[in-house]
């Protein structure tokens, strides 16, 4: 029996990464087209799992997750870095447009194996270690439905001319709300979402972040997505109520300010401890973590309209 190092292709590369509260339409999947699919998982998906590089915790989410999405490509070696490599990034792009539609909970690593077209000699590929996205409560209350999952593709699209174009700004825009949302301290993750939205807006100080935000969005627009009535009624948060605030928080963590100074266009004191009204039903949140979420579904929306 030859070893797989010789053995000739052709071989199916697979790149997959779990993504939670997705309702797919049928037990088989969803194709995204492009190359992507959204799967259940499946026997060949979960045999990627391996004690040296996944402990038993994570083992269980690669059980549990809704699906998975995947990026299937044929090579004709076991291994090629550079194919690897384009999966990879294709995968994430996918993923990206994912949560520009809505954002969602995902597991955070990304898993490669190879399998032969004949069923024999699989190989784990790399494993890319990235944190999980968590998108807050707002949109965490709303699974990934058909509706939402129809949106995906057109997505997918506009993100790839994106991320192979020469916009940087808007290329950068989205490497700022991946990373957003997968940090765990809701005032990084909301700099980093703010950041975002400046790359977009191509904006300064907080009264033009606040002027062009109003501009792109409009004054009364509701920053939370009406995605969950009549189940939980929509926050009333408004773009203007929170747009200068979200840009004072944004400077002083980056001016390394103290956050009990930050104040409002009339000089009142902001404070970002106090508990704020937010979902019915749900744990009041601090108004750090409310400016947070928002600034997450802000950039969803910024991004709908812009690419």
């Amino acid at each position: 029996m030859p070893s797989t190092s010789i053995v000739s292709g052709p071989w199916t590369l697979w790149t997959f990464t779990g993504i939670s509260n997705v309702l797919l339409p049928t037990p088989h999947g969803f194709d995204l087209g492009q190359g992507l699919s959204l799967l259940p998982p499946s026997p060949l998906i979960l045999s990627r799992w391996s004690s040296m590089d996944l402990n038993t915790r994570q083992k269980r989410e690669m059980e549990t997750v809704s699906c998975y999405l995947v990026d299937r490509r044929t090579m004709s070696l076991p291994r090629d870095a550079s194919i690897e490599g384009k999966a990879v990034n294709h995968l994430l792009d996918g993923l990206m447009a994912i949560q520009i539609v809505k954002p969602t909970l995902t597991l955070g690593y990304v898993l490669q194996r190879v399998q032969h077209d004949d069923g024999q000699n699989p190989i784990f590929g790399p494993l890319y270690i990235r944190s999980q996205m968590d998108p807050g409560q707002w949109p965490r209350l709303r699974p990934f439905d058909t509706s939402l999952l129809e949106e995906v593709p057109k997505m997918t699209s506009k993100v790839e001319t994106i991320m192979s174009g020469t916009d940087a700004r808007k290329r950068n825009s989205i490497h700022l709300f991946q990373l957003a949302l997968e940090h765990h301290h809701p005032a990084i993750s909301c700099l980093l979402a703010v950041s975002s939205l400046e790359a977009i807006l191509d904006s300064w100080k907080a009264e033009d972040f606040e002027k062009k935000l109003c501009e792109a969005l409009g004054d009364t627009t509701p920053v939370f997505p009406d995605w969950n009535s009549p189940d939980f009624p929509q926050p009333n948060y408004t773009v203007k109520e929170l747009a200068y605030h979200l840009h004072r928080l944004r400077s002083k963590i980056v001016h390394g300010d103290n956050l009990r100074t930050a104040k409002d266009k009339s000089g009142n004191a902001i404070d970002f401890a106090q508990l704020r009204s937010f979902i019915d039903e749900e744990r009041k949140p601090t108004y750090m973590q409310l400016l947070c979420e928002s600034s997450i579904c802000l950039t969803t929306q910024l991004l709908q309209k812009s690419l």
